[in-house]
Formats: structure tokens, sequence, C-alpha cells
């Protein structure tokens, strides 16, 4: 079964799970606005992904003063994080390649979640400079 057929027959979330996803999109962008204009000299704002910019897999939008738009995907699971990198590998997506994944739990303390915040936007940041991997690769070169 290809990636796009599994897309295809994934079921839909409920409204419970949608409205989580939602708040935990929030709550990272609550955070950043909050927080990054104070440590990160390059940030500008911070808002939630349009629907068509979420179709495309992504929850967040950074603004930064030197590199554009950063993107963030918010996952609750790492088997939601293995199934977004995947899929993305596999349908040769470089939007989502880019794309820093930021993993909250509803039960994550806000210093846990910002921490979650940093790292993603470190790799998403890593992610725009340099060439992205790509599919196919095992030998974990870049071109």
């Amino acid at each position: 079964m290809t990636a796009v057929a599994c897309a295809e027959t994934r079921p839909r979330l409920d409204v419970s799970a949608k409205e989580a996803a939602t708040r935990r999109e929030l709550r990272v962008v609550e955070l950043l606005l909050a927080h990054a204009p104070l440590v990160l000299g390059w940030f500008i704002l911070a808002r939630l992904a349009t629907p068509r910019e979420d179709r495309r897999g992504i929850d967040v939008v950074v603004m930064t003063r030197d590199l554009g738009e950063i993107h963030l995907q918010v996952k609750s699971s790492l088997t939601g994080v293995v199934e977004y990198a995947t899929r993305a590998l596999e349908l040769g997506d470089e939007l989502r390649m880019r794309a820093g994944i930021v993993i909250v739990k509803d039960w994550y303390r806000d210093d846990e979640v910002w921490r979650s915040v940093l790292i993603a936007l470190e790799g998403a940041r890593d992610r725009r400079e340099r060439p992205p991997w790509k599919p196919g690769r095992t030998d974990g070169r870049r071109e």
C-alpha cells in the first residue's frame, strides 16, 4: 500500500481529538509569543497554520529575520512523529522534510513544551540552511 493510499484510508479524527490537537498547537504558539522575543534574536512572530498550510502538514508557522518562514508540526506521540517523517520521505515532500517536529503531551509542563519547541526550531533552522535528506538514501549523506 502506498503512502497516498494509506492517507486516504486513515480514519477521520473525532471532534475531541481535533480539539485536543488544536489546544496543543495553540499552546506552542502561545509559548513562542511569550518567550521567543526575549531569547531568540531572529524571531519575528508565530501563528497557527492556515487551513491550506495544515493540509500540507504544517501546524505552526514561525517568521524569522534571517530565514523567512520555519514550519513546525505538533505531535503528541513518537508514533505520530514516525508516521509524519515516513510520509514526508515517501512523498519526497521537501516542505514536510524541513519542518521541525514538536512533541507535546497534554500533561507536559510549559518548560517541557518550550524545550521541545527549541529543539524542533533548531532542527528546522538547520534543515533550512542545508538540503534535506534525499528519499531512498540509506547512507545518511546529503546531496
